[in-house]
């Protein structure tokens, strides 16, 4: 069975509550991707991807959270 490494990365952008309540929500779902476009191109340096799993755990708890890992990564 092969083995892989796998990093879990939670972000949080500070103070980008109060920066999107005087935003358009174009405006600020432009400074998400902006966000994400970061993490991504971090994650792609070394050979990495990067996988939004925030919505799916979001939904789940405790060992939930694993198997919904195990499966994107199964995939």
């Amino acid at each position: 069975m092969a083995t892989e490494n796998v990093a879990i990365l939670f972000t949080d952008m500070v103070g980008s509550t109060a920066l999107a309540s005087g935003l358009s929500p174009d405006a600020a779902e432009e400074i998400r991707r902006g966000h994400c476009s970061i993490l991504r191109q971090a994650a792609a340096e070394p050979g990495g991807t990067l996988s939004d799993l925030s919505h799916e755990l979001s939904e789940v708890a405790g060992d939930d959270q694993s198997r919904v890992i195990d499966q994107r990564l199964a995939a």
